[in-house]
């Protein structure tokens, strides 16, 4: 079966990583030598998917600099892999879950992504937004959301650096055109023992910073590691949005399936500050 290289919140959401905690991560010197293209970091993100269907429910909260809420909403994500054209759905609602709107994207093998937009709380076709731009209240945009700009041609190594305890190899991706409109690009931090993404920025034409995507901290559900807390922070105003994934639920082929055994495992994680 194809491997779905789509959204994590895409490549951030579920990894089969184990050891995150525990392995020792390799020294400068050892990484440098590896020498990895900014390509190959980026194959690697995405290719740490599982290949199955995966559908989270999260909370997402917009608060002031001082830390006052402001807004929440209930954010769902189905992400299937499994599809002989891989899917994934991202849908808001309000806190009383009514539907918002909603984000369809596919991947046709050898093609771009394909998007779909429905708004209001019938989900009406809609015109697709510009990808870049806050959500309605909210600091995340929907390339936030599906991390689309993995995908975005012409990324470069930059340096290494440690990043919340982290060693991460620091890659940036300068936008395409038609993708963005005010993105001159992203600069990304990716840790290479378990191939995923600690930290995003975005950033201006003018190189100054725009909005900061960072995972706070780590969930356990039985084998698998999913970010349970991820936040983003907007500038100059540093307007943040919490995004907490509350439920995680994984669906194996059906060979696979054990309903005698429905229990399940966690544990949860913080980076290192």
């Amino acid at each position: 079966m194809k491997r779905f290289t789509s959204g994590l919140l895409m490549a951030l959401f579920i990894s089969l990583c184990p050891a995150f905690r525990a392995s020792a991560q390799p020294t400068i010197e050892a990484l440098r030598s590896l020498d990895p293209t900014a390509e190959e970091l980026l194959t690697r993100v995405k290719e740490a998917l599982p290949d199955t269907s995966i559908a989270l429910t999260a909370r997402m909260e917009a608060r002031t600099q001082r830390g006052k809420r402001e807004k929440t909403c209930k954010v769902e994500m189905l992400l299937d892999w499994g599809r002989e054209t891989p899917a994934a759905r991202y849908t808001i609602s309000d806190a009383f879950g009514q539907p918002l709107e909603r984000l369809d994207i596919t991947w046709p093998e050898g093609g771009q992504p394909a998007f779909a937009y429905f708004t209001g709380k019938d989900l009406d076709p809609a015109e697709v937004p510009v990808l870049t731009e806050p959500i309605d209240g909210f600091d995340f945009t929907w390339a936030d959301l599906s991390l689309g700009f993995l995908w975005w041609p012409g990324g470069r190594v930059s340096g290494m650096e440690k990043n919340r305890g982290r060693l991460c190899y620091v890659v940036d991706i300068p936008a395409p055109d038609e993708a963005t409109n005010d993105y001159a690009g992203v600069r990304v931090w990716i840790d290479p023992e378990v191939n995923m993404l600690l930290q995003a920025e975005g950033y201006d034409h003018q190189g100054e910073r725009m909005r900061k995507l960072q995972v706070k901290s780590f969930k356990k559900v039985d084998e698998l590691w999913t970010i349970q807390d991820i936040d983003v922070t907007s500038y100059p105003s540093r307007h943040k949005t919490i995004l907490r994934v509350q439920d995680v639920e994984a669906e194996p082929p059906p060979a696979e399936q054990d309903a005698s055994d429905p229990a399940q495992t966690h544990a949860e994680s913080d980076i290192e500050s």
